[in-house]
């Protein structure tokens, strides 16, 4: 019978073992855990990310717009009237509407007031805290781009004249009309049309809404 020494060291018949870091410092890692949790969290925000676009994409080819877009924009939307918006550095009139000026005047009840800028807030109340996607048409004289736009699934043009707070312009004839029927909005009083009202204030070089 072999007797084996008390001092032999029997580490050294055992497998290495996996170094690790941050000993005596909390919880010891593997040295190869950051990498993999870095991979992890990438791939989960590619899963988060991966539903919005494909979402997005199908939105975008179920739409029926009437027309080809040339391109598309989506984001938060600013407003600057009632018929103009931007999203990022793109300025956008939106197409087959328009909207009282901001300086315009429209009449109810023997009282003038501002339907210029009730259209506005009208407007931003449409776009506030969602996502706007516009499919635009073409650019304008000004160097706009001309859209037709939707918010929380809501065609934002549609929207407008059907409250009365716009008139139609190119499209939209069935939501004026109601809006007129139903004495929404401007149309419960009297007012000019906001292409008429440009005409008779607007200075030679200004542009329309």
């Amino acid at each position: 019978m072999i007797i084996e020494p008390l001092g032999k060291n029997r580490s050294q018949s055992s497998p290495p073992r996996p170094r690790f870091v941050g000993q005596g410092r909390g919880r010891a890692r593997p040295l190869r855990a950051r990498p993999f949790r870095r991979r992890r969290a990438r791939f989960g925000r590619a899963l988060i990310i991966l539903p919005v676009i494909i979402a997005f994409g199908i939105w975008l080819g179920e739409r029926d717009w009437g027309f080809t877009p040339q391109e598309t924009v989506a984001g938060l939307a600013y407003v600057i009237d009632g018929d103009s918006l931007r999203i990022g550095d793109v300025e956008i009139r939106m197409a087959d509407m328009d909207a009282p000026e901001m300086r315009q005047f429209c009449r109810y009840d023997g009282i003038d007031y501002r339907c210029g800028l009730e259209a506005r807030h009208a407007l931003e109340r449409l776009v506030a805290d969602v996502e706007t996607f516009c499919a635009i048409r073409e650019k304008d004289r000004y160097g706009r781009s001309v859209a037709r736009c939707e918010a929380g699934g809501v065609d934002l043009g549609a929207a407008m004249v059907a409250s009365g707070h716009a008139v139609a312009f190119g499209g939209y004839d069935a939501e004026e009309e109601r809006a007129r029927a139903a004495g929404l909005g401007i149309w419960a009083g009297e007012f000019e049309r906001p292409a008429v009202w440009r005409r008779a204030h607007a200075s030679p070089d200004a542009s329309p809404n």
